[in-house]
């Protein structure tokens, strides 16, 4: 994961392994006067990605999406 940081925007980006050493790409910027206070959301979005179990393989694309619950 790389960090960056102005004085109204916070950014990471880079690769997160889940549970399963499956790699995630992962992205998140925030570009406003209050984006200090977005570091939390950014640390439980990496916590989130890191905590996924493997979605059960049928075959379909969309059960590799990161997003799917």
């Amino acid at each position: 994961i790389k960090t960056g940081l102005l004085s109204d925007a916070r950014a990471i980006a880079g690769y997160v392994l889940d549970r399963s050493d499956r790699r995630h790409a992962l992205v998140m910027i925030a570009n406003h006067p209050n984006a200090p206070q977005a570091e939390a959301a950014f640390d439980a979005l990496l916590q989130w990605v890191r905590a996924r179990a493997p979605a059960p393989a049928t075959g379909n694309p969309r059960d590799a999406s990161p997003l799917r619950p």
